[in-house]
């Protein structure tokens, strides 16, 4: 009896999710729980509901629950796949708990995180682990690494789904195709209930959508989106693998979630090499970047969906039909090699990694020479403005205050402007007292920028004070007039990083 099984959950959880929608959606409006626009991250017009992960939430695990009535014979699954989805029950309703308790009132990165993690030791203690990998034939045992490997991945997806929803119907979208890829691996690998959870997600996220699509009305807020990436990473896990204590196929894997683990991945590289916080939010994810270069929220979500599909076709091709981990990695090659060559995705953060490579590399080879000049980086990662007149008006400025080093980060997400550059002598000795002061640049009271510079004491800190406080001022006044104004010829591309040194020829690459 399992056919109508199949049937059962993505239409229950489908009629469960229409009226736990709208009914969240009314309580939300009447208890203020809305996502307000913020004039800087968040650019929509109105409040916006949140609670769409309730829903989602409420209608997969309903809809699950009905679909195993037509079961009641069983599925011939082991007794370890109850553990399982108990634990995965359990664990996700931790997680939305933890999102509902975020969206409210707000949690530090660092709560949040640490919340992910208990709920992720709970999931992998009595879940599924990933004891081996295997890769284009060779496999690489885990051995004592196969918790926190199996915890990292639980963490890192989870977390990517959060960062892709940012655009109206983005991040269920994407949900959906990858709910029902791993619906047909688990039922094609024999684990019949894996693959009703998975029906049973795709009919709530379909529910959802309804609503969610641009323009939208209701969100998933942290709490949807967390869930969602929970879910998505564990019923992947075992969709990959042949069953208990086999092999993870990595190809598949990675093909199954390859733009989120792309934007995950580039997100941390360009906070990381930008000295942002991991936790400072931006506007280069991979929806932002998609939507401005194709011109609207539409095009950018069909894209989306486009190669998201090609993923899931590839990692189906790979373990149903018996085509090997190469059509899952051709897969993975064409999807990312398609954003980065048509400058659409990743080839800022790629650029910015590479002159950070090559700063370091010249460092170690002209050792010397390279500790009496400057090091300098430019990186524009997206945006159509010139701030090159700026900067280079700026290092002037700051060289002659006796400073050590200076870095400028513009962010303006309504202007669709991201900047950064780096400035610096040879760090003063350890033994000498040093300061450092961060000013926050802002327009019109919304933060727009950070300038920070550092220097020794022996610098003329009165000097330096009165100065900074000038050139503060001068820069928010160029930021508020919408200045540097448009290159009067052709945009420069959103990638463009210059890396330079006094001790040897200026490097550029466009």
């Amino acid at each position: 009896m399992l056919g109508p099984s199949l049937l059962v959950a993505p239409l229950a959880a489908f009629l469960i999710g229409l009226c736990a929608i709208r009914a969240v959606r009314r309580i939300a409006l009447a208890v203020g729980f809305v996502d307000s626009p913020d004039r800087r991250r968040k650019l929509h017009e109105a409040p916006i509901p949140l609670g769409g992960g309730v829903a989602v939430w409420l209608a997969t695990w309903s809809g699950w629950g009905i679909s195993l009535l037509g079961c009641s014979s069983g599925t011939g699954e082991a007794a370890g796949a109850g553990w399982f989805h108990a634990a995965l029950a359990i664990a996700s309703t931790m997680i939305l708990a933890l999102g509902v308790t975020d969206d409210r009132y707000g949690l530090r990165g660092r709560q949040k995180l640490a919340g992910q993690v208990i709920a992720a030791l709970i999931l992998v203690g009595l879940g599924p682990r990933i004891d081996a990998l295997s890769c284009f034939g060779a496999e690489v045992e885990l051995g004592i690494f196969d918790y926190p490997i199996t915890t990292l991945w639980i963490l890192l997806v989870i977390n990517a789904f959060n960062l892709m929803d940012g655009m109206d119907g983005f991040c269920g979208s994407l949900g959906l195709v990858a709910s029902l890829a791993i619906a047909f691996l688990a039922y094609g690998s024999g684990r019949v209930e894996d693959a009703l959870v998975g029906l049973a997600l795709a009919g709530a996220l379909a529910a959802f959508l309804r609503e969610n699509l641009p323009p939208a009305r209701i969100y998933l807020g942290d709490a949807g989106s967390m869930t969602l990436g929970m879910m998505v990473s564990a019923l992947s896990v075992r969709a990959c693998s042949d069953g208990p204590n086999t092999a993870v196929s990595l190809p598949p894997l990675v093909a199954l979630l390859t733009l989120p683990l792309l934007d995950v991945a580039t997100a941390l590289c360009r906070r990381w090499l930008t000295g942002r916080s991991l936790y400072n939010p931006d506007h280069g994810h991979i929806h932002h970047r998609l939507r401005n270069r194709l011109g609207g929220a539409v095009a950018a979500l069909g894209a989306a969906i486009g190669l998201a599909i090609l993923g899931a076709v590839g990692a189906t091709l790979a373990r149903e039909y018996g085509m090997g981990d190469h059509m899952a990695g051709l897969a993975v090659v064409i999807s990312v090699g398609l954003l980065v060559f048509t400058n659409t995705f990743g080839r800022s953060e790629l650029r910015l990694l590479s002159f950070r490579l090559q700063t370091a590399v010249a460092l170690f080879l002209t050792w010397g020479a390279a500790r009496r000049g400057a090091v300098r980086q430019e990186c524009h990662l997206h945006g159509i403005r010139d701030w090159a007149g700026v900067w280079d008006a700026l290092i002037r400025e700051v060289e002659a205050l006796g400073v050590w080093r200076v870095e400028l980060a513009i962010d303006m997400p309504a202007a669709g402007e991201t900047y950064h550059g780096l400035w610096s002598l040879p760090a003063a000795s350890e033994d000498e007292p040093n300061w450092s002061v961060v000013h926050t640049l802002s327009v019109g009271g919304v933060p727009a920028g950070i300038l920070r510079i550092a220097g020794n004491v022996e610098a003329c800190r009165s000097r330096y004070l009165d100065r900074v406080g000038e050139l503060v001022q001068v820069l928010e006044g160029r930021l508020e007039m919408d200045v540097p104004p448009p290159l009067p010829f052709a945009a420069p591309s959103p990638g463009r990083c210059d890396v330079a040194s006094d001790a040897a020829p200026r490097c550029q690459i466009i």
